[in-house]
């Protein structure tokens, strides 16, 4: 014998789907409240990342001044336009939404995987000339010049 599929005893009273619902709205606000605290969460490490790219930019812009400062031009080009294209890195970051960031960096790196080397590779020498340019030893060296 089948028992009845909509048989009293296995009806939803109302309370239970009441409850059932309200649960589910519940958990549908939790859901919301952590989405947007992720959102806020990342939305604030992008805009440090922004925010540490300018500080780069900075950091090569002075390297490239003591590459003009010791007439070594064209290295110095190269390094003022490494630091203008992380300056525009720091920007567009900034400005743009994380998911089309991550597509973005994506295809960029499969389209020019040699183009992205080569700016890292810059921005190391870059600062690498800066780091010695500006280390204690050179300093004193310097000092005792004058």
């Amino acid at each position: 014998m089948v028992a009845q599929a909509h048989s009293p005893s296995h009806r939803r009273s109302p309370s239970m789907t009441g409850l059932r619902n309200q649960a589910a709205r519940q958990a549908a606000a939790v859901a919301r409240q952590l989405r947007q605290r992720g959102e806020g969460y990342v939305e604030d490490q992008k805009i440090r990342a922004a925010d540490r790219l300018s500080e780069i930019s900075a950091a090569v812009r002075r390297a490239a001044e003591k590459l003009h400062a010791s007439k070594t031009g064209a290295l110095a080009q190269y390094v003022d336009s490494a630091a203008d294209g992380i300056d525009g890195i720091a920007r567009y970051v900034e400005q743009q939404d994380l998911n089309e960031l991550a597509t973005e960096v994506g295809r960029t790196l499969k389209r020019h995987p040699a183009i992205v080397v080569g700016a890292l590779f810059l921005t190391g020498f870059g600062a690498a000339r800066f780091v010695k340019a500006t280390s204690p030893a050179r300093a004193a060296a310097l000092k005792r010049k004058r």
